[in-house]
């Protein structure tokens, strides 16, 4: 993955961090998006930016130059909710 420009969404959850550390660990340049809450921890080399991928142009802007996209992010609730409502991520995750 040297070299590579690589967007990660969803930079700011369990996935995503431990995506970064790797691909960062590769040799990667890494993009991350976050939303409503900081990263877990704060990965060196890391570009963070702040976007609502529900939003066409901060789609856009997230992805310009990168090279290869990795979606992590994902809109996501309490077991409760789940339980109660299983639809109701559908339509803002696809």
């Amino acid at each position: 993955m040297k070299n590579y420009k690589i967007l990660v969404t969803g930079a700011a959850g369990f996935i995503g961090t431990n995506l970064i550390k790797r691909l960062i660990s590769e040799g990667a340049e890494v993009t991350g998006t976050i939303y409503k809450r900081q990263p877990q921890e704060i990965v060196q080399g890391v570009r963070y930016i702040k976007v609502d991928l529900t939003v066409n142009e901060d789609c856009l802007l997230a992805c310009k130059g990168q090279e290869y996209v990795f979606m992590c992010a994902a809109n996501s609730s309490g077991a409760e909710v789940m339980a109660n409502e299983p639809l109701s991520h559908l339509t803002p995750n696809v």
